[in-house]
């Protein structure tokens, strides 16, 4: 599950392509794959989705018989919203976006760079500065894994066999900068936890 970020774009910055193997990854998938990979992250982009199911793409691919991870889609679907993001905060038209995606890495391809120019034509040349917010200064979530373990030993547990849920989140800090956090709770404090965010969720619904 991947949820949106938006970078800060200093202006004398250049546009960064993802390492060397995820590009290589993003240009091996087929047109229609890489398509809808990219497509998925511009409806995220448009808000019109709170996030990009990753499960859902990697069955995809297994389905298509491409051997990816998990975590390989994570970080092409990642590296599309950096580039996009970035392209955003520029101005950028489509042959400045492929001509700044091949000075930055040579593993993009021609037939990988005119799907991503088709795309950038159809639904961010002309309409991006209307749908896209403004650039957030603050750090926002990108994954959040769980786990529920038992304690092993701990000062804060009196029981070794109490059971707690180790929380893992990746933030993105407003420079694209991708920070790891993590937190541990007892079954109560998650409870106590989770209530908090449906109070918060509540109060959002009536805004």
């Amino acid at each position: 599950m991947i949820y949106p970020f938006l970078i800060e774009a200093n202006m004398t910055q250049r546009l960064q392509s993802p390492g060397p193997d995820i590009v290589a990854k993003l240009c091996s998938l087929s047109d229609d794959l890489l398509a809808e990979l990219c497509q998925k992250v511009i409806v995220l982009i448009q808000n019109k989705t709170e996030y990009v199911n990753s499960g859902i793409f990697y069955g995809r691919l297994q389905n298509s018989g491409v051997a990816f991870r998990q975590s390989d889609i994570e970080d092409m679907i990642d590296g599309m919203l950096s580039i996009f993001q970035f392209a955003i905060s520029k101005n950028m038209d489509a042959s400045t976006l492929v001509n700044e995606l091949a000075r930055a890495s040579t593993k993009w391809t021609e037939t990988a760079l005119q799907v991503v120019k088709k795309l950038w034509l159809e639904n961010f040349q002309m309409s991006h500065t209307k749908s896209v917010p403004k650039i957030l200064h603050t750090g926002k979530l990108i994954n959040l894994q769980w786990k529920l373990t038992m304690a092993m030993s701990a000062d804060s547990y009196k029981n070794v066999t109490t059971p707690f849920v180790t929380i893992t989140m990746h933030v993105a800090d407003p420079s694209g900068q991708l920070q790891l956090h993590t937190i541990e709770m007892t079954l109560s404090e998650l409870q106590t936890f989770s209530e908090t965010f449906r109070e918060i969720s509540a109060s959002l619904s009536m805004v």
